[in-house]
């Protein structure tokens, strides 16, 4: 376990310099859940570096593959929290696997997010038994906390190390219980879950699955790591009672890796930031490529075949690698270069126009200027990247919230999607061939690209800043403008207000009754309650 010391003299002069500049202090709390939650933390770092301030992330250690890629300049710290090496990843990725049934209504997934949270938990306790560690992270006095929707073990340990202001980040789409938990509700008859395959336009039976998908995620979100982390926290604060949802709602601003237009419409608030492609790296001048990716780049326009880290091609179903690479022969004027990972080479030829590599320079790739499109698995950070460049993708859904961005994509005729549970042997044939003859999906990834651009803050840390000023005004601040608020002479005011509605008969029961519009919007939404409700008592019951 890693202990910090500090040179008392050192660090005032420090704390000295940094206001001296108006730079904040600013701390990141990051579970490595995956390399593209990591990355994503790593890139607002250095975003908020650039600008002078002080940036410390803290990786909590509970998957020792997945590692920081922060610039130099950025303050990074792994946290040994004393898990078993490895249990993270063999729980989440396996049984049921990427390429199984990854409905949340599955069984064998409900299971499997019970044992990922209990997982977070015993991370948690294990990360606060360090009284050391909490006491020198505490004495540095930071100014700002950082800290991701999914693990709400963050919001309760920047509140016990008195960090007054907190940025809640989601590094994919909103999921339903960080805006509500701020006061915005999602109604499940159009929003969809950031777990269900569905748009904006659904049916009678498709919104009773997107309400089945809310409550079963938001039980399985409350129950286990929720109820057992408050409990923890309340002890730790000699408190009766501690609610994380309660400290979460007090957050200054939410940063969120979406843009409105490349998301189903939903209710929004001014304390939530879009902020979806900032983390995206802007192509280099000279290419990073080396010679042999170069050679296989030049020769044609290409497509890039990858799953992310967590999907390994060599674990597709017989069935569905076959008619992948079936699909390639038919298209001898594309190369295809394909993440595959069990070769001895680091690039294998497969074929005249199939290119096998253990790991692909993605983003080097991406801004080849022979770049084609992608064939994909929809998680968002390689969504993002490849929209950014302005090339359309085929999608093919894995788990968690590739549904939903496929779904998005497809809506906006960026992309293709392919349901993974009916491969044939033409399924990527078929979905090539459209993308390639079909110009529309170039035309709008084109048009997209440049909505994204320009839908970017300029200055991040500027607008952090400004958020935190904002919602940060002192009980004084709030006192004045309380009782400026307040009526000169409540009393007669009151009295008038009564005089009125009882002045004028007009304003009898009689004329309260509902019209016939009135009853429609009642009984839908009875309806409505009433299948949320018994939802709910059959969730319980299971």
């Amino acid at each position: 376990m890693q202990v910090w010391h500090f040179n008392g003299a050192v660090a005032g002069l420090l704390l000295l310099l940094i206001n001296s500049c108006l730079c904040a202090k600013i701390i990141h709390f990051v579970p490595t859940l995956s390399y593209s939650h990591v990355a994503f933390n790593g890139k607002l770092a250095e975003a908020f570096k650039e600008k002078g301030h002080n940036v410390t992330i803290i990786l909590i250690d509970v998957d020792p593959t997945v590692s920081s890629t922060a610039a130099g300049n950025v303050e990074v710290h792994r946290i040994d929290v004393n898990m078993t090496n490895g249990i993270l990843p063999s729980t989440l990725w396996h049984n049921p696997g990427p390429f199984e049934n990854a409905s949340p209504l599955n069984p064998k997934i409900m299971l499997k997010l019970t044992r990922v949270a209990s997982i977070f938990v015993q991370t948690c306790k294990n990360l606060l038994l360090d009284k050391g560690l909490i006491f020198e992270i505490k004495n540095r006095q930071y100014d700002i906390g950082v800290v991701e929707q999914y693990d709400m073990c963050g919001i309760g340990f920047l509140k016990l190390i008195n960090v007054k202001s907190i940025i809640w980040l989601s590094a994919t789409g909103m999921y339903r219980m960080q805006p509500e938990t701020m006061g915005i509700n999602y109604p499940l008859s159009y929003v969809p879950e950031l777990f269900a395959p569905l748009t904006d336009k659904m049916s009678l039976i498709q919104r009773l699955l997107n309400a089945g998908i809310a409550c079963v995620t938001e039980m399985l979100h409350k129950i286990l790591p929720i109820a057992e982390e408050n409990r923890i926290f309340k002890r730790l604060n000699n408190k009766k009672h501690f609610n994380l949802f309660k400290e979460a709602s007090y957050s200054n601003l939410i940063l969120a890796n979406i843009q409105p237009f490349l998301d189903f419409p939903a209710p929004t608030s001014n304390n939530i930031f879009p902020i979806g492609g900032l983390t995206v790296p802007p192509c280099q001048k000279k290419s990073k490529l080396n010679p042999q990716w170069r050679e296989i780049t030049d020769i044609a326009p290409f497509f890039i075949i990858t799953f992310g880290s967590i999907a390994k091609t060599i674990e597709m179903p017989k069935e569905m690698q076959r008619s992948l690479f079936r699909s390639f022969k038919f298209f001898p004027q594309f190369t295809f270069i394909v993440k595959y990972e069990n070769i001895t080479k680091e690039i294998q030829k497969y074929s005249e126009n199939v290119y096998l590599a253990k790991w692909l320079p993605q983003i080097d790739l991406i801004c080849h200027s022979n770049y084609y499109g992608i064939i994909t698995h929809g998680g968002w950070s390689t969504v993002l990247e490849s929209l950014s460049y302005a090339r359309p993708m085929i999608l093919m859904p894995l788990f968690a919230d590739h549904f939903k961005n496929a779904n998005v994509i497809a809506d906006r005729h960026l992309g293709i999607i392919i349901d993974k549970s009916m491969i044939h042997k033409d399924t990527f044939t078929d979905a090539i061939e459209e993308l390639v003859t079909n110009q529309r999906y170039s035309l709008n990834s084109a048009k997209f690209a440049k909505m994204l651009k320009e839908g970017l803050p300029t200055d991040l840390p500027r607008l952090v800043s400004h958020g935190v000023q904002r919602y940060s005004l002192n009980s004084a601040k709030f006192a004045k403008m309380l009782k400026e608020g307040l009526p000169t002479d409540l009393p007669t005011l009151v009295s008038h207000g009564v005089q009125r509605s009882l002045r004028d008969s007009r304003f009898s029961q009689k004329n309260f009754r509902f019209k016939s519009a009135d009853r429609s919007l009642w009984r839908n939404n009875s309806g409505d309650i009433f299948i949320l409700l018994t939802l709910f008592i059959i969730t319980v019951s299971i």
